[in-house]
């Protein structure tokens, strides 16, 4: 669980959660001054407290979005997004559907490839 997950389920906005992270900045980097790690810890307090008052309460939003991709590339890394996108991809089709459509995906690149260096 999170601690934006934490203020949800106590009815708080998750977005208006800031974090003064005491411990990596204050205690364990000024050990050796502690009225200095104090002074710090509370710098820092204040400054969340004062960014929390000042910033607008965010508000999550519905975006209808279409779902179609184009890989460009035919190298390991477009063959292994066609064939990661086609897994994606599950309300459409069969696994193996899906695995013939990224294979044909993968050969169609490699072809272009080839033609490519050939007339190069």
């Amino acid at each position: 669980m999170t601690f934006r997950g934490v203020a949800k389920r106590a009815g708080l906005n998750p977005y208006e959660y800031n974090q003064a992270n005491i411990r990596e900045q204050c205690s364990w980097t000024h050990t050796d001054d502690h009225e200095g790690a104090t002074a710090k810890a509370i710098g820092l307090v204040r400054g969340v407290i004062g960014r929390t008052r000042e910033s607008a309460p965010l508000e999550p939003i519905v975006v209808e979005t279409t779902q179609k991709a184009l890989v460009i590339g035919g190298g390991i890394a477009g063959l292994r997004a066609a064939v990661g996108l086609a897994d994606v991809d599950s309300a459409s089709s069969s696994s193996s559907a899906r695995r013939s459509w990224a294979a044909g995906s993968a050969a169609s690149a490699r072809s272009s490839r080839t033609t490519a260096t050939a007339a190069s």
